[in-house]
């Protein structure tokens, strides 16, 4: 069953192109397509009639922001390129970048006004208003690409400033282009003189052909440049390919310094000039990707506004090279929608009649030089059309034979039914994500998270359950719903069940708290939220999951064994477990509630998957939101940095555990101190409550800033010497930032005779504070999602697990849709799956 189909502007993806087709019930129909499904409505059926009048020449707004003028030109799309005031009584002297509207007009020799009506757009085309062209690359692709205005991108569209860097961007004054001002973006860069432009393999040109008698080229000669062609655009889709490799770092995670874009000093446009002379290892990944696609994309669009698979010819002429015939096809060409395949073209999916157009300058009908008596670029071209951003159309262009003789045939170019394409693997997804999104360290993280409630006889005893549900709250709030993040809430004693299915974090519901009088299976718990996952999400949930355990302990020697199996169990599958252990209030009655006990052996285990474990005073009311804050410092799943992998910061009612061993043999802690603050750190070797296996190591108390010792604390069981007093006390006159360095101490001992697990120590160090809620600010605070990284631009062992940063510092045709953008929007999907293909068999596919 075929369908045409209109992709109107709305929606997960926009296309620019209109295409009239009839299914099975010769129904016409209109969708929004997005790259993963179509999903048809009924159409009011196509769009002809022609846009409003433009107002002193300029294009109308596409933004709805207060500006100072009375419109605006093609470079609003990109809202951060410049404004120009125009339409006041006489032209204002000066173009105004971002001028802020408050601070009003009236001296800039405009009036101000505070809103423009989104209405239609100007033409488009790589160059503009030369040549008759109106930036046809940039405004086709921006109407392929773009997100609905205010909306971020599912993974669908592009946002703004990465569509600019794909689309290019360009600026009028007064409706007359501005030399120079903005960019022609990836697509637009075959045309671009670096130093010259791309040859004719880069347009589709020079494979003409008309069987009749006397025509000087055959058919075989077509068909050879027509395979020099795809070819090349073959070649710009692996380039795509290679360089997507780059977006992510070894565990899956996306890196800051290869997809940064926003400007300042590893950001900022991307070049595309000198392509032959560059690689896909330098620069920036995002950059190359694009450059790929874009080049590739110029080529799919040029093939249709340059040959005549979708026109027709003038039926009051005869047919020749002047006139050649049309082939009105409504499909897409088959050699265009696979640019991963390999070989030549088999002749079958040529068209025995099938032309592009010969090109030399000057660039004729008929030809001249070394295409007289040829089909010549300029007898089939369709370039110098005007598309509106409502779907209807403006003039054809002039110039343009193909177009004036035969009404249609330019409307023909631009239509489009975008076929049902499928992104690759959870792998692939990530890059593409990348690549549309102009802040991919948020947007593109597609974590889950399980936090696992407690609702056993311990918990209601010791009363900590509504400390766990904010615990839960807090970890669940900093998710994001726009960048595909999940949770799903789970309670459990001896069984566990979901109160809250897989949803977006908004949408998570926790649950109330009915007490049971049945204990705990933690470990249980663990395997049924680690199955869940797996179930759910099988494609995507190694190291982008994460268990959030809330409970406080069981008693149980058998549960903690289970217990122990199941976070290993659940690290080996990336899966990252935080575990906060809730201790009881004080008490003065005569049996107080024990406190948590979370079984021999799992905090080092839990600490081995990369997260985190404290014990939690449950009675202060700033202990959830700071339990959950560590976690989220620390990295919530394997995909997300640390704030700082060296360092973590206290607070107060946590005992951070840590774990030391000859392998990770320092650790540093940090405190910001006030003015007048008393402190008790109170520091246990873990070994007697079943964790680690013991030996030395030592936390000294430090002026971060002096680099001066405050104090030191000392222990060793297995290596002789006497534990020095199990707390440090500290007064701060002033304010000031502390450091503990908690150092391992083999204590005589021979680490490299010790067997795997051997000499670990577990330990805890616990504030006490005069100012239990003063409001700590961790001092190597997480940056905002955008700034999210790892300042070092490495990645570093931390508890077993890795964290990893990213910031180490660098005149084509409206298109036929059918074809173009089928092919098009194929490209992003064959990248996600490529990217997943063994590297061993793709090298072999490539020297093929």
């Amino acid at each position: 069953m075929r369908s045409s189909r209109f992709s109107a502007i709305g929606g997960c993806l926009l296309l620019a192109t209109l295409a009239q087709a009839k299914d099975d019930d010769s129904s016409s129909s209109i969708a929004t397509v997005t790259l993963s499904s179509l999903a048809s409505t009924a159409s009011p059926g196509l769009i002809t009639t022609k846009a409003p009048t433009l107002v002193s020449g300029c294009a109308a707004a596409l933004s709805t922001t207060s500006i100072c003028s009375t419109c605006v030109t093609a470079a609003c799309v990109y809202e951060e390129t410049i404004t120009v005031s125009c339409g006041c009584p006489s032209p204002p002297l000066t173009i105004f970048a971002s001028h802020p509207c408050e601070l009003g007009c009236d001296n800039l020799g405009c009036g101000t006004i505070t809103k423009v009506v989104t209405e239609s757009f100007a033409a488009f085309g790589t160059v503009n208003g030369v040549l008759g062209q109106h930036n046809e690359h940039e405004m086709v692709t921006r109407l392929a690409f773009q997100c609905p205005k205010g909306q971020r991108s599912d993974g669908m569209c592009f946002e703004p400033r990465s569509l600019a860097q794909l689309a290019g961007y360009h600026s009028n004054f007064m409706g007359f282009p501005l030399p120079g001002a903005g960019s022609n973006g990836a697509v637009g860069a075959p045309d671009m003189l670096d130093p010259v432009p791309e040859g004719p393999e880069a347009h589709c040109d020079d494979a003409d052909f008309i069987d009749m008698p006397g025509y000087p080229r055959t058919r075989d000669q077509a068909n050879a440049a027509l395979q020099t062609c795809i070819d090349h655009l073959r070649g710009r889709f692996h380039q795509a390919w290679a360089a997507a490799a780059r977006l992510l770092d070894d565990k899956g995670r996306v890196q800051r310094d290869m997809t940064e874009i926003k400007a300042g000093p590893f950001g900022g446009d991307c070049t595309f000039a000198f392509a032959s002379l560059q690689t896909n290892e330098r620069g920036r990944a995002k950059c190359n990707v694009i450059e790929g696609l874009g080049r590739a994309l110029h080529g799919v669009q040029d093939f249709y506004a340059h040959s005549n698979w979708v026109d027709r010819a003038d039926p009051s002429q005869p047919i020749s090279h002047v006139n050649p015939p049309g082939l009105a096809r409504t499909d897409r060409a088959p050699f265009l929608t696979d640019l991963a395949a390999t070989g030549p073209i088999d002749p079958a999916q040529i068209p025995h009649n099938l032309s592009t157009g010969c090109f030399v300058l000057p660039d004729k009908t008929p030809g001249v030089g070394g295409c007289t008596d040829r089909v010549t670029h300029h007898t089939l071209t369709k370039d110098h059309g005007i598309i509106f951003l409502n779907g209807s159309f403006g003039d054809a262009g002039p110039d343009t034979p193909r177009s004036e003789a035969v009404p249609g045939n330019f409307e023909l170019a631009v239509q489009a039914a975008v076929e049902d394409s499928q992104f690759g693997e959870a792998r692939g997804d990530l890059m593409i994500c990348s690549l549309v999104t102009d802040n991919p360290l948020r947007s593109c993280r597609y974590r889950f998270l399980s936090v696992l409630i407690d609702r056993s006889r311990m918990t209601i005893r010791s009363r900590t359950q509504e400390a766990e549900r904010l615990a839960a709250r807090h970890v669940i709030s900093v998710l994001t719903s726009d960048g595909k993040d999940k949770a799903a809430v789970i309670q459990f004693d001896q069984k566990s069940e979901i109160v809250s299915p897989w949803a977006l974090p908004n949408s998570t519901a926790l649950p109330s708290f009915l007490g049971v009088n049945k204990e705990s299976n933690i470990g249980n718990a663990l395997h049924f939220a680690r199955d869940n996952m797996m179930d759910t999400h099988p494609d995507t949930f190694t190291d982008r999951g994460a268990i959030l355990l809330l409970t406080a302990g069981s008693k149980s020697i058998r549960s903690s064994w289970n217990t122990h199996a199941h976070v290993r169990r659940a690290g080996r599958d990336g899966i990252r477990v935080h575990y906060g252990c809730f201790n009881p209030p004080p008490s003065t009655t005569p049996s107080p509630s024990p406190s948590c006990s979370p079984g021999r052996g799992v905090i080092a285990d839990v600490l081995r998957t990369g997260g985190v474990f404290a014990f939690i005073s449950s009675h202060l009311p700033s202990a959830p939101s700071n339990f959950a804050a560590l976690v989220l410092s620390r990295g919530l799943t394997p995909s997300d940095p640390a704030a700082d992998p060296d360092t973590i910061t206290l607070s107060p009612g946590l005992a951070v555990a840590g774990l030391l061993s000859p392998r990770h043999d320092v650790r540093y802690y940090a405190y910001p101190v006030a003015a007048g603050e008393a402190l008790n750190l109170t520091i246990r070797d873990l070994v007697a409550d079943g964790q680690g296996s013991g030996g030395c190591f030592s936390v000294a108390l430090m002026d971060r800033l002096l680099q001066a010792e405050r104090g030191k604390f000392t222990s060793c069981h297995g290596g002789g010497g006497e534990p020095g007093p199990p707390y440090l006390v500290y007064r701060a006159a002033e304010a000031e930032e502390l450091m503990l360095v908690a150092e391992y101490n083999s204590g005589g001992r021979d680490d490299n005779a010790l067997e795997a697990g051997e000499g670990e120590i577990v330990f805890s160090i616990e504030v006490d504070t005069n100012m239990p809620e003063k409001r700590v600010t961790p001092s190597a605070r997480p940056p905002p999602a955008e700034e999210t990284g790892d300042a070092a631009g490495i990645c570093r062992d931390d508890e077993g697990g890795e964290q990893c940063g990213g910031m180490k510092d660098g005149a084509v045709p409206p298109q036929q849709p059918q074809q173009v953008f089928e092919a098009f929007m194929e490209l992003l999907p064959q990248l996600g799956r490529w990217i997943n293909v063994d590297q061993v068999g793709l090298d072999q596919q490539l020297v093929q």
